[in-house]
């Protein structure tokens, strides 16, 4: 875990940057320190994953036979090729460039912490708080292992753009383009249809208790899942009881407690667009959570809006921070710590095996 200590350690140290007014050009496009510290994140991250060994996440050993024998893949069709964009996107790796494993896993970090970085600088107020959050409470750790889900993930992410500006042509491609990576992020369709809902403080309050009642109701709703499942999911067992740290629940429940009380609302008590896009995100996360108590293979589904509390705990943060600096500096550090306490007590020997991170060429 040494080097996810000099990781964080490196990414605080560089947050100087985003504080400070320093502002420089080249040609048309201006940086601010802010922009400056993206660049900085984008690069340290997509190192930090690129260059990770095979061992590093425990799916990456079945990605690189998958990669040397992607031709017979193709060539035999059958399930596999129901996520043809993601074994085609392999063969020109592979076949096409004649590149080794090692340079698929470098250019798929490349766009995973591009998308990631864009995605946190366009909407999240707080970018340092929004990116702890995003590396600690398991998608940076998804994004270790699972790389195929986590390419659909970042596609998915840009598409937000298009949600925002209505704009569904392009939104819908990028989904097309996702499925064909990775089935399950059909479920991310909702989304375009959610933009634009503003949730006034009373709503966000019964939207919380409903999603609270996923407890109550989790078997009914897996037996919903299991209905509109990808065929080739169809063999999860829904109904198998998995024990899950009680601490995954609860931190993901306190932030939300958390950005409900102190999300800025206006004269009519609403939230803005933006807010309450990303509140519902958190609510679907937190839903899938709850739901993989029976099926762990459903809490995968929480990484397509995982985002949504990175960005709504920084708006929270923000505006409190307007009504009292000081109060609002402690809950900063409190968050900080309990994301990094969340992911070095729940990393060592997880079943994504990310914790012995090392160099491949080592």
């Amino acid at each position: 875990m040494i080097a996810y200590v000099f990781l964080f350690t490196l990414l605080f140290l560089l947050s100087y940057f985003e504080k400070t007014s320093i502002q420089f050009g080249i040609g048309e496009y201006v940086f601010n320190g802010k922009a400056v510290y993206g660049i900085l994140v984008f690069t340290i991250l997509s190192l930090f994953m690129g260059l990770r060994a095979e061992s590093v996440g425990c799916d990456l050993v079945q990605y690189h036979y998958r990669y040397e024998y992607v031709a017979d893949i193709i060539q035999g069709g059958g399930i596999l090729m129901n996520e043809w964009g993601f074994n085609y996107l392999t063969y020109f790796f592979h076949d096409i460039l004649n590149l080794p494993f090692q340079f698929f896993v470098f250019f798929l970090s490349v766009i995973t912490s591009f998308c990631v970085v864009f995605v946190l600088f366009r909407y999240s107020e707080d970018f340092l708080t929004s990116l702890i959050i995003f590396l600690t409470l398991g998608s940076f750790t998804m994004a270790m292992s699972g790389i195929r889900q986590y390419l659909a993930v970042s596609l998915l992410l840009i598409s937000i753009i298009y949600c925002e500006k209505k704009k569904f042509i392009p939104f819908i491609f990028l989904c097309i383009l996702a499925y064909s990576v990775h089935n399950s992020s059909l479920i991310f369709i909702i989304s375009y249809f959610i933009y634009g809902v503003r949730l006034s403080k009373k709503n966000s309050f019964i939207l919380l208790s409903i999603v609270l009642g996923t407890f109550a109701f989790k078997n009914l709703l897996g037996q919903i899942i299991m209905f509109i499942t990808p065929q080739r999911y169809s063999g999860m067992d829904i109904f198998t009881t998995y024990n899950i740290n009680f601490l995954i629940l609860a931190v993901p429940i306190s932030m939300l407690l958390f950005s409900l009380f102190f999300l800025d609302y206006d004269q009519e008590n609403k939230m803005s667009k933006k807010n309450s896009f990303f509140y519902l995100f958190s609510c679907l996360s937190l839903v899938m959570l709850i739901l993989s108590m029976n099926n762990n293979q459903l809490g995968r589904l929480s990484y397509y809006f995982n985002i949504g509390t990175a960005i709504v705990v920084s708006s929270a943060l923000v505006n409190q921070k307007r009504n009292d600096y000081k109060s609002a500096s402690i809950v900063k550090a409190l968050i900080s710590i309990l994301c990094l306490a969340y992911f070095f007590i729940s990393t060592p020997g997880g079943t994504l095996k990310i914790d012995n991170y090392t160099l491949f060429f080592l």
